[in-house]
């Protein structure tokens, strides 16, 4: 949905856990986050192992995507908590896309708020 003057709101960005199906999305951003801080890529041994984890559940991403576009993530990996002396949850990896295409405005803001939403849901959820 379009607001007035082309800027999107957060009912167009859709924020869900990614599936086995979503790994090369899920690779394509872990490359834009690690040259943006400055990292090397992930070795062909690293993408290996990564998507063996996100197939067994040992971590999940939440995806924002705009028209089907992957734009944005966050990893959850389930822990313990000693302060809570229960399931909690750490959060990494969290990353919007810096560029859109020619003519779309940029709302990083509005994208990290719909995955933070969603991180909100999935912890409270889970009980992490």
């Amino acid at each position: 949905m379009q607001k007035a003057g082309n800027k999107p709101d957060c009912a167009s960005t859709v924020c869900a856990a990614a599936g086995a199906e979503d790994i090369p999305k899920i690779m394509e951003l872990m490359s834009g986050y690690k040259q943006d801080i400055g990292e090397e890529p992930l070795t062909q041994a690293q993408k290996v192992a990564l998507g063996a984890a996100i197939e067994t559940g040992r971590i999940t991403f939440i995806l924002a995507k705009r028209d089907g576009r992957a734009v944005g993530m966050c990893s959850v990996c389930e822990t313990f908590s000693t302060f809570q002396c229960a399931s909690g949850g750490l959060f990494e990896d969290f990353y919007v896309l810096p560029t859109w295409p020619a003519g779309l405005w940029k709302p990083p803001s509005r994208i990290a708020g719909c995955v933070e939403s969603h991180r909100f849901g999935l912890a409270v959820r889970t009980r992490m």
